[in-house]
C-alpha cells in the first residue's frame, strides 16, 4: 500500500473509534463487568488463586481463554479490572476477526 492510502484508513480509523466512543462514552469511562460470564470468573479466580484452576469446567464446558483471563484479572486491581476484561474480550474479537475472515 502506498503512504495516501496508509493515511486513509488511519483516518477510518481514528473516525470510527471517535465515533464507538460517542455512542458508547460510559462503556469506556466506567465499563463494568455485566457481559456473559466475566463476573463469574473473576469471582471464582478471587477466591481460588492456584494457577490449575484454569482447568476446570464452567457450564459444561472448558473455556481455557477466558479462565486465564479471569485468572490473571484476579491480580489487578480491583478499579482497572473492568479494563482488563474489556481489553481482553476486545482483543478476542480483533484476532478472530482477522483470522477467520
Amino acid at each position: 500500500m502506498n503512504i495516501n492510502a496508509n493515511f486513509k484508513i488511519f483516518w477510518l480509523f481514528i473516525l470510527v473509534t471517535l465515533i464507538i466512543f460517542a455512542r458508547t462514552f460510559n462503556a469506556f469511562v466506567y465499563p463494568i463487568l455485566h457481559c456473559e460470564d466475566g463476573w463469574h470468573l473473576l469471582a471464582y479466580y478471587l477466591e481460588h488463586d492456584d494457577l490449575r484452576e484454569v482447568w476446570r469446567f464452567y457450564n459444561g464446558y472448558l473455556s481455557l481463554l477466558p479462565n486465564i483471563a479471569g485468572y490473571f484479572a484476579s491480580f489487578a486491581s480491583p478499579s482497572i479490572t473492568p479494563y482488563f476484561m474489556a481489553m481482553y474480550a476486545s482483543s478476542s474479537v480483533l484476532s478472530h476477526t482477522r483470522y477467520f475472515t
